[in-house]
């Protein structure tokens, strides 16, 4: 006779999102230090854990997203600029834009553990991209020509 595998207790509560905890976790001088709030958070168990998780302050959203288990960061402007056509912008353009020489704008590193990947993007936020989280950034159609000039596509 098959031995029976106990049903768990806690089979209706949603699963667990290890990579928002991570987000919330690293991330937390942006609700603490800057006014954001957790716009959304979702964990799609049902395709490779995919998730995201929203940040937003009254200026700017920062989104955070996990496919595939590739993770990419999008930084925009809640209200839309005339000039300004992207919709988000990698948070690796924004560190380029703001800190051109900076040594280690890139935040994805193949391979690499999900949490230090997030303390890695928490530390460019914090270090290189402060007039952004703060709201006191407003040109945006300068970030957009200059990524049209590096030639990356909208």
């Amino acid at each position: 006779m098959p031995t029976q595998v106990p049903k768990p207790e806690n089979m209706n509560a949603s699963p667990s999102n290890t990579f928002a905890d991570l987000v919330k976790t690293h991330c937390r001088f942006l609700l603490e230090d800057y006014g954001f709030r957790v716009e959304r958070e979702f964990l799609d168990v049902e395709h490779f854990g995919n998730c995201i998780v929203i940040l937003r302050s009254g200026d700017v959203r920062i989104s955070f997203l996990k496919d595939r288990g590739e993770i990419s960061v999008g930084i925009n402007p809640i209200v839309r600029y005339d000039a300004f056509e992207r919709g988000s912008f990698d948070l690796s353009c924004i560190v380029r834009f703001l800190s051109p020489y900076a040594p280690d704008y890139r935040y994805r590193v193949w391979g690499e553990a999900e949490a230090d990947t997030i303390i890695r993007v928490a530390d460019l936020l914090a270090r290189f991209c402060a007039p952004v989280l703060s709201g006191k950034f407003a040109d945006w159609a300068a970030v957009d020509l200059y990524l049209d000039g590096l030639g990356i596509p909208r």
